[in-house]
């Protein structure tokens, strides 16, 4: 099949009809809170492949496959997302909460985030709260995955001396 393919709509409500209940279940393995987002991205994938490189020859199991890998990743977006709350808690400081000590950490974590170069901000960001991999990240501000490790490393550590002075 020829790559610029686009999915019919009834093709396409055809497949989410067939498939959508089947990644559901399939996703909760990883992410139960989450699963039906991550079928949902599954079929926003397929239809962006599709326009890229036509129809996969055979589309259940790039389907399956394409939703086990979001789901690994929604995954290890919610374990980092934990691991950050468990920091600021440690220091007895609590994430997304309305109070007026969160309302002072908010007003000092932004003049931290402020005090960064705008693309080191980005990066800490879309690493951050955004749970993009590096390679997705190194994809959009076009640069390596191993340079955009470095400056996000640089990041955090200047964001801890920010903290300690």
């Amino acid at each position: 099949m020829s790559p610029l393919q686009t999915i019919d709509e009834r093709e396409f409500d055809a497949l989410v009809e067939k498939y959508f209940s089947a990644l559901t279940f399939f996703a909760r393995r990883w992410v139960p809170h989450a699963a039906e987002d991550v079928a949902q991205t599954t079929f926003l994938k397929l239809v962006k492949y599709v326009s890229k490189n036509g129809f996969p020859a055979n589309v259940s199991a790039w389907l399956f496959k394409t939703a086990k890998r979001t789901a690994i990743d929604e995954y290890r977006k919610m374990v980092r997302f934990q691991r950050l709350r468990r920091e600021f808690e440690d220091r007895g400081e609590i994430l997304f909460e309305e109070s007026p000590e969160n309302k002072v950490f908010a007003q000092e974590m932004t003049e931290r985030l402020n005090s960064l170069s705008n693309d080191d901000r980005q990066i800490v960001l879309m690493r951050v709260w955004g749970g993009l991999s590096f390679e997705e990240i190194a994809e959009i501000v076009e640069e390596s995955t191993s340079g955009v490790f470095r400056r996000y490393q640089r990041a955090l550590e200047a964001l801890r001396s920010d903290a300690t002075n």
